[in-house]
């Protein structure tokens, strides 16, 4: 909710500069039009609906602005992994939605193809795009014990990690070229690295390997296999915010309309945002755990996320730390040449 607030003055001032109707819809006519949404990553929301309604309503201001208004209807498609909860999504939908937008959910990976092409006219993803689509392969395959994430201390696992967001940021942004329109939109938020950090020195990062070294102690009682904790790391990568912009123009199908590093939470901020961490941590992680320890029981994840609530309140002052690095948000809005 607060990337998306702190994204909608941003969003509302592309569409007004750089969204061109005319030019989408050269021959409208007097018949309705369909502009079509895409969220990619939408997961149950509410606060992906909060994100459409922004979009829609500064769509609408342009055209309502418009010397010659278009007939427009919309149709948000809410895209997300086959195993996300539609149901439980499309049963919060906001009752305005009637009226405003036809809504549809379409399941797959969004490194792939999920639309036809020339469909879209804006896709949005936020704070999804640090999620790559698998562990690289020879992680797994080799296993360590220091760490589940990408810390940025080893030059092994950072190149592992930034070849497989490589490869997934391709696919993206290759899918979305055929999808879009020319002249669509596409307006990302994502969280990146700030300048010279590495993971475990942000807060995020500080979080993760404490949920890691949670993982350990389950592993020194006996309850999970150690063979299993050491092929278990989180399929999350956040790259520099040049990683990304590079991605984006790499093939020339996409140009970068607007960048925003927008500034960091203090420290005071962030410690306010997170006073209920280990829920927060357990609504991310919880099923990734359970996918890879297939056998672990519901008492052990009980333990991992209660002992990391001790070591979230023990830790709190390192993590809201000065010192500890914020990630970066950026925000970025693209059009399809």
């Amino acid at each position: 909710k607060i990337v998306v607030d702190r994204a909608k003055e941003l969003m509302q001032e592309a569409i007004e500069h750089e969204l061109d109707l005319k030019s989408l819809f050269p021959l409208s006519g007097n018949s309705s039009i369909t502009f079509h949404v895409a969220d990619f990553g939408c997961s149950i929301g509410p606060t992906t609906f909060m994100s459409v309604q922004n979009i829609l309503e500064a769509v609408n201001h342009k055209n309502q602005a418009s010397t010659t208004k278009l007939p427009l209807e919309f149709q948000v498609s809410f895209n997300d992994q086959t195993n996300n909860d539609f149901n439980t999504l499309f049963r919060s939908l906001p009752a305005h939605h009637q009226g405003s937008y036809f809504a549809a959910g379409v399941p797959g990976s969004f490194y792939g193809r999920l639309f036809p092409k020339n469909s879209l006219h804006l896709g949005s993803i936020s704070s999804s795009l640090h999620w790559i689509s698998r562990v690289p392969g020879e992680l797994t395959a080799a296993g360590r014990r220091d760490s589940i994430q990408c810390t940025g201390f080893h030059e092994d696992v950072a190149r592992a990690y930034s070849g497989q967001f490589t490869r997934d940021m391709e696919a993206f942004f290759d899918a979305r070229a055929e999808e879009l329109v020319a002249g669509g939109l596409l307006a990302i938020s994502a969280l990146c690295l700030p300048p010279a950090a590495v993971l475990s020195q942000t807060r995020l990062g500080v979080v993760f390997d404490l949920v890691g070294t949670c993982l350990a102690d389950l592993a020194d009682l006996g309850l999970v296999s150690e063979e299993k904790l050491k092929s278990f790391y989180l399929p999350m990568y956040y790259p520099q915010a040049e990683e990304l912009e590079a991605s984006i123009t790499k093939k020339g199908c996409f140009s970068i309309q607007k960048m925003v590093k927008m500034a960091p939470f203090s420290p005071e901020k962030f410690q306010t945002l997170i006073q209920t961490p280990a829920s927060q941590i357990r609504v991310l992680l919880e099923a990734l755990i359970k996918q890879h320890f297939k056998d672990i029981t519901p008492q052990s994840v009980d333990f991992i996320f209660e002992r990391l609530k001790q070591k979230l309140l023990e830790n709190m002052d390192a993590i809201a730390s000065p010192s500890t690095s914020p990630h970066l948000e950026v925000f970025i809005l693209a059009k399809r040449l």
